[in-house]
């Protein structure tokens, strides 16, 4: 039998990844004839590697997701009479990682079956806003047998099919459209996964493929797993579950299947910002202070703690710490302040080590020109190094307390005892792709709320910085940075840029130095983005005791906000208390006369309650046409035929996310341009 497999790959830098390699190979074990058609130009080392391993090479515009590819590929590129020679179609996409188990397995499997068209998965039919999504076949892989290839209805299916622009549109005109169009000819289907584990009524089904990917791959053998599933946000992973899924589904592909597992790495790091990364994965490492965890010979590695003192009064409470760094650690001290060399003096004597260094640096930058400019031959000896400082409260902090607890935080969770000092470092060697450990962001004081606004003013700062560094990272400004206090453990060539650039004393303000927006508070935050840069994730580090801690601190803050808003009636809807979508819902009303608000359920009251008061002239409810007698309880309840855009009058879309999407699709279709969404405003 021959077959014909045709795989569309998008990249957004327009790299030919690994991971497409890897898919590649495994596909020609398959079919016959390989074609890649590319949506966007590619960069020409990748086409190169393409050509090497494929039949054609299409790029075309980046256009109509890959049913636009398909179509093209199908109608133009390839031709119908071409398409005919073979018996058997695959048609995938790059929106998935894999195989995790070998093709030929899933293929002896369908071969068994009886029908003219199969996938891998479907998905449950679904209650949208304006519509029910039908159950369906998802074709990021699927397979067109040879009675269905020849007919005429395959070929009118790709003639109709009307390109889409928006990922909705892509559903909605490909995915959802290929068991309506061919079941209702004759044409049998069937899927590899038996989807009625997942499936079970329009109001209850999910989006299995990304939220419940461990069972998918564990328990059904499915070959696949989309990409997707390990970047939602905690936001989004929360409707579903409690967000355990992304990381079981990594450490399950890496132990039990041959899949590579440094190809999801390497393309997750490369395409993703790296503090959502963090955020997604879950990559905090509780680490034991007494019991030692480590796997590998520790001592043989080439190791350093470097820290800077400045506060005299500090120094003794310092080497409380430092006096319980391992021997076969060197430690180099840095000070500004010659009142400390001689206490440093004392105290090195006083420990019995010839392992140390102090090096006297200039006042002008702080402990940050003291690790980057008076410590820079050092840096790229060290396979692994800790920097730590001393720290006391500023202006901004209203007790001295404050500032100690945060240094307390940085130096507990850096060093606090040999053992946790060799599990910080067994944890970068259990953990190639790991280049970056901070300590957790403190949770005193006026610091729970800054810590929690890390960009401040320092975005543009940041944002220069990575371009002065020729940094390769995704950097954004509404996904602050996870690591402050300029306290980490890494691996040195992680972050070689930054170790290797030339800074100057002159490129840091001198005292006294702002609180905000100068190079050092740019550099505070720009070390996950350099490790990004090298191919390295970033994570954070704690000690079990103070685990403890931190999680007690932050159940207590969850449940005293959830208690002082009651209209919080699931995790997502803590997103609709993001104050720019507050204040941009404010300017809105108070531009807008008239209001209603599209949306009569949960969503609906959850708008109501938080901006009633705010409303000039509340108009009503708006639901989809056909539901309004679900809604007669409420008064003010029209369907969305009965309403007619006015200048004067305003929609507020008060909807899940994904029906939001829908509906305000729907609505400028209708005329409707003033509009403007609850949830992500």
């Amino acid at each position: 039998m021959k077959s014909l497999g045709i795989l569309v790959i998008y990249d957004t830098d327009g790299r030919v990844d690994d991971y497409h390699i890897y898919l590649l190979m495994a596909l020609k074990k398959i079919v016959s004839r390989l074609v890649v058609v590319c949506n966007g130009e590619m960069q020409k080392d990748g086409v190169v590697s393409l050509k090497e391993i494929v039949d054609d090479v299409f790029i075309r515009e980046n256009k109509g997701y890959d049913a636009g590819a398909f179509k093209e590929a199908l109608t133009l590129f390839l031709g119908w009479d071409k398409v005919w020679e073979y018996d058997e179609l695959v048609l995938l996409n790059d929106t998935c990682y894999g195989p995790l188990y070998p093709l030929e397995v899933m293929f002896g499997e369908m071969a068994a079956r009886d029908c003219d068209y199969w996938a891998v998965t479907r998905g449950g039919a679904m209650n949208q806003t304006t519509s029910v999504w039908p159950e369906h076949v998802q074709p990021y892989f699927w397979v067109v047998r040879s009675r269905l290839l020849r007919s005429s209805e395959f070929t009118r299916f790709w003639d109709e099919l009307c390109v889409p622009f928006t990922y909705l549109e892509a559903i909605t005109f490909y995915e959802l459209r290929i068991r309506e169009f061919f079941s209702g000819k004759g044409f049998k289907e069937e899927t590899y996964v038996d989807g009625d584990y997942f499936i079970t009524n329009a109001d209850k089904n999910f989006p299995y493929i990304f939220h419940d990917s461990y069972r998918l791959i564990k328990n059904h053998r499915c070959p696949f797993v989309k990409r997707k599933a390990f970047t939602f946000s905690n936001l989004e992973m929360s409707n579903y579950n409690s967000g355990e899924t992304a990381r079981k589904t990594l450490d399950y592909i890496a132990k039990q299947t041959e899949y590579p597992v440094d190809l999801i790495w390497k393309n997750l790091i490369r395409l993703n910002d790296v503090n959502a990364l963090q955020s997604s994965l879950h990559l905090n490492y509780v680490l034991p202070v007494d019991g030692c965890m480590a796997s590998v010979e520790v001592p043989t590695k080439n190791i350093a703690v470097f820290a800077h003192l400045y506060y005299p009064d500090l120094i003794e409470h310092c080497f409380e710490y430092i006096n319980g760094i391992p021997d076969y650690i060197d430690i180099i001290i840095t000070t500004s302040n010659q009142q400390c060399t001689a206490i440093i003096n004392e105290c090195i004597e006083k420990s019995g080590r010839d392992n140390y260094q102090i090096i006297e640096t200039e006042n002008r930058g702080r402990e940050i020109s003291a690790l980057l400019i008076a410590c820079k031959h050092l840096l790229m000896k060290y396979e692994y190094l800790c920097f730590v400082h001393d720290k006391k409260s500023n202006s901004a902090l209203p007790y001295p307390s404050v500032g100690q607890s945060f240094m307390d935080v940085m130096w507990e969770n850096s060093i606090k005892s040999s053992n946790y000092i060799a599990n910080v470092i067994s944890c970068f060697e259990s953990n190639p792709f790991l280049g970056f450990l901070s300590p957790p962001k403190p949770y005193a004081s006026y610091l729970a709320t800054l810590c929690n606004q890390a960009w401040i003013l320092n975005y543009e700062k940041t944002s220069d910085l990575a371009k002065r560094l020729k940094l390769k990272c995704k950097i954004s400004p509404d996904i602050p940075p996870f690591d402050l206090g300029t306290t980490f453990w890494c691996r040195a060539s992680a972050l070689r840029p930054l170790f290797e650039h030339e800074f100057k004393y002159e490129d840091f303000h001198p005292e006294p130095m702002p609180t905000d927006a100068t190079i050092s508070h740019a550099i505070e935050r720009i070390f996950p983005y350099v490790a990004q840069s090298e191919g390295f994730y970033s994570g954070v580090m704690m000690t079990d005791e103070y685990a403890s801690l931190y999680t007690t601190n932050l159940q207590y803050v969850v449940e005293k906000f959830v208690l002082a808003n009651p209209n919080i009636t699931q995790f997502s809807d803590i997103n609709y208390h993001n104050s720019s979508s507050y204040n941009k819902i404010m300017e809105f009303l108070a531009n807008t006369e008239k209001i209603y608000i599209y949306g009569a359920g949960n969503y609906g009251d959850a708008c109501t309650k938080r901006f009633r008061s705010a409303i000039k002239d509340f108009k009503g409810y708006i639901v989809s046409d056909g539901r309004k007698q679900e809604n007669r309880m409420l008064d003010n309840v029209y369907e969305v035929s009965e309403i007619t855009p006015r200048d004067d009058e305003g929609i507020i879309v008060a909807l899940s996310r994904v029906n939001e999407q829908e509906v305000m699709l729907e609505l400028r279709k209708r005329g409707f341009t003033n509009c403007i969404s609850f949830s992500n405003a």
